[in-house]
């Protein structure tokens, strides 16, 4: 009997949440179609930062840290931030927009521990230099010699595209470019969000076991809603959607929301890809069965006491192994042939094999109670307030006392 097409849930509640955002700051150097944070001006102390990261560390276990904003490369203490982080034993992330990054910052950051770099790079940008007109595509150049010069300096590199109506269906060239570049690792794909409904009607709502009110325009990193984003918002079901039927990627895990684990926030994906790089590459989605593997996995690091983590480098050796296993897994003959098939491409001359893992996510929404509805447990929470909260929410949200 054949597994069914349905992705895995994937097993990260309570303290076994592996990872954590920290935003360093609230200012941007460029702006984006559905950020404000360009119209903000707030440093946060290092102190601070670095108190949140150890407050992070008492409440989950936590393995990885994304430091994002704003613009993280803009806090003039980030290496400092980085080193403290890497000497707490934590896998130390950036997500930027890299448009001021220099190769010096780069080998301070490398220096002071980080080792990986998001690129967060899109056509609904105001990017100096870049075309308004400009489509992802054309904007592939760009992320090209931006990994070149990331990897350069022995920091893994990947990608974070904002979807919108108006480019959703341009993640496809996206994705094809990032699978066939030995310099880009992963792809994390947000979709953008109208908040206006949410903090017009919000008023209080238990989100990860604290009570949180609407907050908006008040203290250092509170912000005003102006933007009317409800003809340019887009769903991950839209947007896997359209993966499914021009790429025939079917996530093989998933984060479901707060209210109903089935119902998926997070898809997750894993991308093998082999050929010279002519552009003449073949391209192998793993199947929903790969999500058994990746549960056993975690249930084998639980009950061995270990860490959940992620976003390590595949080899090439591992690649083919774990194309192999996925493809006898599924018990599909259809499969097991077509995988077969792929790797034989590795035959060619010069052929090489490439692995991405990309994640789709959906930002929360407001029920019809008036509460929120967000990803279960939140992999992207943050520290706020001496809270955790999930980031997408912390600049509209306070948390209150629960007795009042």
């Amino acid at each position: 009997m054949f597994f069914s097409n349905r992705s895995t849930l994937i097993p990260f509640i309570g303290r076994q949440v592996p990872h954590l955002v920290i935003e360093v700051n609230q200012k941007c150097n460029i702006s984006c179609t559905a950020c404000y944070k360009d119209r903000c001006n707030y440093t946060k102390p290092t102190k601070q930062i670095i108190s949140e990261i150890d407050f992070a560390l008492q409440r989950r276990d936590v393995t990885v840290i994304t430091l994002a904003g704003g613009e993280p490369t803009l806090h003039p203490d980030l290496a400092e931030i980085l080193k403290h982080g890497t000497s707490r034993g934590l896998k130390m992330q950036i997500l930027t927009n890299g448009y001021e990054l220099s190769d010096k910052q780069l080998q301070v950051y490398k220096e002071a521990g980080l080792q990986e770099l998001f690129l967060h790079i899109d056509s609904m940008q105001n990017r100096p230099g870049i075309k308004s007109t400009s489509s992802e595509i054309e904007l592939n150049e760009l992320r090209k010699t931006l990994a070149q010069r990331v990897v350069a300096q022995g920091i893994m590199c990947s990608l974070v595209m904002t979807i919108y109506q108006q480019n959703k269906y341009q993640l496809i060239d996206v994705i094809k470019y990032a699978s066939c570049d030995e310099n880009i690792t992963r792809g994390l794909f947000i979709c953008c969000t109208d908040f206006n409904p949410i903090v017009q009607n919000f008023k209080r709502s238990q989100v990860l076991e604290e009570t949180l009110q609407c907050q908006v325009g008040t203290g250092k990193e509170g912000i005003s809603w102006d933007e009317d984003l409800s003809d340019k918002a887009v769903s991950a079901a839209e947007v896997a959607a359209i993966l499914k039927d021009k790429l025939q990627m079917l996530p093989f895990g998933h984060i479901g929301s707060s209210l109903n684990e089935d119902d998926k926030r997070w898809y997750m994906y894993h991308v093998f890809s082999i050929g010279p790089r002519d552009g003449s590459f073949k391209f192998l989605p793993l199947t929903p069965a790969f999500g058994k593997i990746a549960q056993y996995k975690y249930f084998m690091q639980r009950r061995n006491g270990e860490k959940y983590t992620f976003g390590k480098k595949m080899t090439p050796a591992k690649s083919v192994r774990l194309c192999l296993l996925a493809a006898l897994v599924s018990l599909n003959p259809w499969e097991m042939l077509k995988t077969i098939f792929f790797l034989s491409n590795l035959l060619r001359t010069g052929a090489k094999i490439y692995y991405n893992d990309f994640t789709l996510q959906q930002p929360p929404n407001l029920t019809t109670e008036g509460t929120i509805e967000y990803c279960r447990a939140c992999p992207d929470a943050t520290v706020r307030n001496g809270k955790i909260i999930p980031v997408c929410m912390a600049d509209f949200v306070s948390p209150i006392d629960q007795n009042l």
